[in-house]
C-alpha cells in the first residue's frame, strides 16, 4: 500500500500539542480500517469510530509547526498492532500482532 504524506498539524492538548504528518486515505487503506474495527469489535474491543489518517511525530510538543514543503509517498508492507500503555507517566507501545502485506 502507498501512502502520500501531506502536510502537517496538531490536535491542541492543554499540556502539549500532538503533532502529526496527515496521510491520503486510498480506498485500500478504509478498507482495512473497517476490517480491523469489525474484528476488534467482534472480540469484545471497543474500536473507535472516527479514523484520521495520520503518523503521530511528537507528543506533548510546544512551538511553531514546520511546513511540508512537497508530498512524500512511503510504501507500507506490514501491519502491526500495538498495545498502548503507560509506564512512570510515559507512553509505551508495545508489539502485539504483526502481519505482512501480500503482494
Amino acid at each position: 500500500m502507498t501512502l502520500t504524506l501531506q502536510g502537517i498539524g496538531r490536535f491542541s492538548k492543554p499540556d502539549g500539542d500532538v503533532v502529526w504528518a496527515g496521510l491520503t486515505t486510498p480506498q485500500s487503506l478504509l478498507i482495512l480500517h473497517h476490517r480491523l474495527a469489525d474484528g476488534l469489535n467482534a472480540s469484545g474491543f471497543q474500536a473507535e469510530k472516527r479514523f484520521s489518517s495520520h503518523i503521530t511525530l511528537a507528543r506533548n510538543a510546544r512551538g511553531t509547526l514546520p511546513q511540508l514543503e512537497t508530498q512524500h509517498e512511503t510504501v507500507v508492507d506490514r501491519l502491526m498492532l500495538f498495545h498502548s500503555t503507560r509506564v512512570q507517566d510515559r507512553l509505551q507501545y508495545i508489539p502485539i500482532y504483526e502481519v505482512p502485506f501480500k503482494g
